[in-house]
């Protein structure tokens, strides 16, 4: 594992609400302190990558028509897009079973 630059540490604490520039909190800029801050880093990545997952799995099950609900953290605009999808589709298999057993009757 490289050592992250300063510039990178402090990147990564913006996100994260740390507040570590001039004024702020004092900062040791030692190796193992930045070691320190990748590792939480690298945590909140690997945290944040699962959560992707998640919703991607979420998409899959729902196309395959076997959705019945998620945690909100997992629900995404493309989760949403595949379920009103997946509802013309169930709507339009309906309307052809109609005709199919109306045509069928003539």
């Amino acid at each position: 594992m490289t050592t992250p630059t300063r510039e990178q540490v402090v990147q990564w604490a913006k996100k994260s609400g740390l507040d570590i520039m001039p004024g702020g909190l004092q900062f040791d800029w030692s190796e193992r302190n930045l070691l320190a801050f990748a590792t939480l880093a690298r945590a909140d990545i690997e945290a944040e990558l699962e959560t992707e997952r998640l919703r991607l799995a979420a998409c899959g099950v729902a196309a395959l028509g076997y959705f019945d609900g998620c945690k909100d953290e997992y629900r995404s605009a493309s989760l949403d897009d595949v379920l009103r999808m997946r509802a013309e589709l169930e709507s339009l298999r309906k309307d052809a079973a109609k005709w199919k057993d109306y045509s069928g009757t003539r």
